[in-house]
Formats: C-alpha cells, sequence, structure tokens
C-alpha cells in the first residue's frame, strides 16, 4: 500500500498504485470559478454541484456559458481560480493519476487511426497488451458488437483513414467503447451527439441511455432531447449551475 498525505486537512488516503480509486458516494464541485486569461470576468464564479454515484446529470446552457470548461474542470483538465473538486471527500487535483483511472471522457468528434476496431477502442496500448474480451465488452455496452461481429475481420476490421469505413453514429459509438474499454466510474460526455443527424443521435443515445445506473453519467448537450432522460439536468447561466425542473423543460 502506498500512503498520500493530502495536504490542507484533507485526511489521509490509503492507494494502492496499481488499482483504481473506488467511487463510492459523491463528485462534489465546490464554489468553483474560472476565467480566461487577461479576462476581467469570470465565466464560471461560485459554482457548486453534487453528483451522487450511479446518477445521471445533464449540462445545458447557451453557447459560451462555460459548459465546457465545467467539463474540463471536472476532468482535471483545468485548476480553477477558486474552489475544489472532491471525490468522496478527496481533492481531485491531489490525485491526478489515480483520479483519471476513475473518470472517462467521449468527445464530440472522435480521433480515430487508420488502424483495426481493437487498436482503435483500446487506443494507446500495444497490440499485444490488449485485451479482446474487455474490447468485446466495451463494444457490446456501445452497442456497436453486433455490427463489429458482422465483418469478416471482426476485431481485427481495418477502419480506414478517420474511420471512414464506419458511419458518424458508429464511430461515435466507437468513442463511447474506447472510453468504456478503461472501465470508467464516472463518464464524461461533452457535446458528443451534437454532430448527428436527429436519426443517428437516438441511435447513439440508446446506447448511452443504456448505460445509466451503472456508471455516473455528465451529459454536456445543446439539445434539450439529449438530456431528458437524466435523472437531473442543470443549466449553466450567470457562472452557476441551476437545477431545472424537468416538467417545465418537456412540457410540450
Amino acid at each position: 500500500m502506498k500512503g498520500f498525505k493530502e495536504t490542507e486537512g484533507i485526511r489521509r488516503l490509503q492507494l494502492d498504485s496499481g488499482k483504481n480509486i473506488v467511487f463510492k458516494r459523491d463528485l462534489n464541485v465546490q464554489n468553483i470559478s474560472w476565467r480566461y486569461l487577461e479576462s476581467e470576468q469570470d465565466v464560471l464564479h461560485n459554482l457548486n454541484l453534487k453528483i451522487s454515484k450511479g446518477q445521471s446529470i445533464g449540462i445545458i446552457g447557451q453557447s459560451g456559458a462555460g459548459k465546457s470548461t465545467l467539463a474540463d474542470i471536472i476532468l482535471g483538465l483545468h485548476i480553477p481560480q477558486q474552489g475544489r473538486v472532491e471525490i468522496d471527500g478527496i481533492n481531485i487535483f491531489q490525485i491526478p493519476f489515480e483520479y483519471s483511472r476513475v473518470i472517462g471522457y467521449v468527445p464530440q468528434s472522435i480521433y480515430l487511426v487508420d488502424g483495426t476496431v481493437k487498436e482503435n477502442v483500446a487506443f494507446g496500448l500495444e497490440e499485444e497488451k490488449i485485451d479482446d474480451n474487455l474490447v468485446w465488452q466495451a463494444l457490446q455496452r456501445a452497442r456497436l458488437d453486433g455490427f463489429v461481429r458482422e465483418c469478416e475481420a471482426e476485431l481485427d476490421t481495418i477502419l480506414g483513414e478517420r474511420g471512414v469505413r464506419f458511419s458518424g453514429g458508429q464511430r461515435q459509438r466507437l468513442a463511447i467503447a474506447r472510453a468504456l474499454y478503461r472501465q470508467p466510474q464516472i463518464l464524461v460526455l461533452d457535446e458528443a451527439t451534437s454532430a448527428l443527424d436527429n436519426e443517428t443521435e437516438s441511435a447513439v443515445m440508446d446506447a448511452i441511455e443504456g448505460l445509466y445506473g451503472s456508471i455516473t453519467m455528465i451529459i454536456i448537450a445543446h439539445r434539450l432531447t439529449t438530456v431528458k432522460k437524466c435523472d437531473d439536468i442543470y443549466e449553466i447561466k450567470n457562472g452557476i449551475a441551476v437545477r431545472r425542473d424537468k416538467s417545465e423543460l418537456f412540457t410540450s
């Protein structure tokens, strides 16, 4: 066991360097403020957001409201000028490597190499280190396994440059599978379906919604319909997160 002593009065956390942290309770965004360099105005100001384990939340807001900035802070990519993000009471910026094993990310546009399905799902690993069983599990959860099994070479199917042999929806499900291969306990999707047409988005959302309850989900979205089935929806407005009443948002 490796002892990790938290600073700023945070309790000591015992970690095994070869294992993930076990996410047990909540992810807590506390009094976050963030602004661009040389800007005099905060993009996010004293923002608070608490996400319970297993919960799915949607984040909406106008363009430029700070949705993606919040996502980057939750991912640990931006350090806020004020406030902190805690996982089960532990500051994520004090345990960056351990935290990176806990959280996964699905972007709007996935980077694909002109390689095989399994190389793209287990992106960054040498081929001999790829676990085919985990690849299939990730594909199944992303609802792409059926299509891949229909391909003659299955996991060794070549995607082509930038995944040209796959449709837009299949590429996004591949992005989900890539994130799931790492077995994250929290998954952040940042405008992951915004570039898709309505029909294709619906198919991809079926795969995403199938994960609800098994993984803590944070979905940044442009379209309200994308987050309709989330447990809670928050709007980023004037730098803070405001919980919205779903019955009001979706009144026909």
